[in-house]
């Protein structure tokens, strides 16, 4: 009698560890917003894209944090860009990774996405409820809004 228990309570423990579970998270419009554009190579009027690049400070350990989302886009409406991005991951119940440490990486939430090309002038970016002004021009361009801290 004894040991049957002990054998259910170890296929209990088992079973337990093999469960998905975890929560899950997600943000959408968050994060630092940096972009860019190269100087173009010629002096005249050129044609160029505006890359993205959108960080959000989660601090996630490779081991405890899985099924990653982290997508940008970008919508044009004459001189106006709007960016969305979408973040997000699911964090493992402690019961599902027992037998392993955790890792001591800690690793951010990075999205990248590029708008098409556009002619020299200025744009209004809009993300998440900020917006700035942006110059396309004979110049290497950068600019940064929001915030890559996630509030708590």
């Amino acid at each position: 009698m004894k040991i049957t228990v002990q054998v259910l309570i170890a296929l209990s423990v088992g079973l337990t560890a093999c469960t998905d579970g975890g929560s899950s998270h997600s943000f959408e419009n968050i994060g630092l917003l940096c972009l860019s554009a190269e100087k173009p190579e010629v002096s005249e009027d050129v044609s160029r894209s505006i890359d993205f690049e959108i960080r959000l400070d989660a601090c996630l350990q490779s081991s405890d944090h899985v099924d990653r989302v982290q997508e940008c886009a970008v919508t044009i409406e004459g001189n106006t860009l709007r960016v969305m991005s979408r973040f997000g991951w699911r964090t493992l119940e402690e019961e599902s990774w027992f037998w392993q440490e955790s890792t001591l990486d800690c690793a951010p939430l990075i999205a990248l996405c590029e708008a098409p090309t556009l002619e020299d002038g200025e744009y209004e970016i809009w993300f998440g409820g900020e917006h700035a002004v942006f110059t396309l021009g004979n110049q290497r361009e950068e600019k940064c809004l929001g915030s890559a801290k996630m509030a708590r």
